[in-house]
């Protein structure tokens, strides 16, 4: 477990990425350092230039969840694209 565990960590997901705060970390995923996003039954993962970061939806809204997924979209348009 990470410095961040049994921490309360802020999490906003916007048009540029993912901020991630607490008392230990501050951290910004922007969009485009993003090459994959996967559903799961229980979260989402999104992997990028760094390794791979995970999103539970038992602490997201289903906007927020919606939102990633549609930035999924949006990647696998770019990529096909590509």
């Amino acid at each position: 477990m990470g410095k961040s565990g049994n921490s309360m960590v802020e999490i906003t997901i916007h048009d540029k990425g993912i901020s991630t705060k607490s008392e230990h970390v501050n951290s910004e995923l922007v969009w485009s350092d993003v090459n994959a996003i996967e559903e799961t039954e229980k979260g989402v993962l999104i992997k990028h230039k760094s390794g791979t970061n995970y999103l539970s939806k038992s602490h997201l809204n289903k906007d927020a969840v919606e939102y990633v997924l549609q930035r999924a979209s949006l990647l696998r348009d770019t990529f096909s694209k590509s």
